[in-house]
């Protein structure tokens, strides 16, 4: 059910904001200490404080713990619609290839040009976070009313056939430009509407269950 899968990542997501929090207040305090005695470029301040902080008591837990969620992170950005990549420019005077960048996982290892932003991560991550919240409020609207699941149910009912056929191991696409089949499905698709027509699905739940049949 897509309700409890977008239930489940959303404390997914706050542990990698609150991780990556840590992360970042470690690198900090590693960075300061080494501006102590010199002053970094800009573009190797990160790659800097990643390796200084190596020796920091809990640093390496929270990369671990990073690298171990960091992939649900990214389904859920794939599964909300939400884009991660970003294209890293390098400077005109210095030249270079432009560099496609994971906006998350250069958490762990930032690849880009230049750095990527910590406002664009953090920005992106909340993103996500209200994509999801907005989805959770949408799916359990979904869960709660039955025309709904009356749609759900004519759509699996038109279906069932041509998945039978595919579990048989017959070629779908085959089968569906076979002229009976064709005829079949209209049938069935006909009397499924009349029957929603019958216990009062109204023109516009009835023209999403059709986009739905025919997406």
């Amino acid at each position: 059910m897509i309700y409890f899968t977008t239930k489940k990542e959303m404390p997914i997501l706050a542990e990698f904001e609150d991780l990556i929090q840590h992360l970042w207040n470690h690198e900090d305090k590693a960075l300061e200490h080494l501006n102590n005695y010199f002053e970094l470029p800009t573009t190797q301040k990160r790659q800097a404080a990643s390796y200084a902080s190596t020796n920091i008591p809990g640093y390496a837990d929270i990369r671990n713990r990073i690298a171990s969620i960091v992939d649900d992170v990214l389904n859920a950005a794939e599964r909300h619609g939400l884009g991660t990549i970003v294209q890293s420019y390098p400077a005109p005077v210095v030249g270079g290839p432009v560099l496609p960048v994971n906006i998350f996982l250069s958490v762990l290892n930032d690849n880009s040009h230049g750095g990527i932003e910590r406002s664009l991560i953090m920005d992106t991550l909340h993103r996500l976070q209200s994509g999801c919240r907005a989805d959770l409020r949408k799916e359990f609207r979904q869960l709660v009313n039955p025309i709904y699941w009356m749609k759900e149910l004519i759509i699996f009912v038109i279906r069932l056939p041509f998945l039978l056929f595919s579990l048989s191991g017959f070629s779908i696409s085959k089968i569906e430009d076979h002229f009976l089949s064709k005829v079949f499905k209209v049938a069935e698709i006909m009397i499924l509407i009349y029957l929603a027509v019958r216990i009062g699905v109204d023109k516009l739940q009835l023209g999403d269950i059709l986009r739905n049949l025919f997406r």
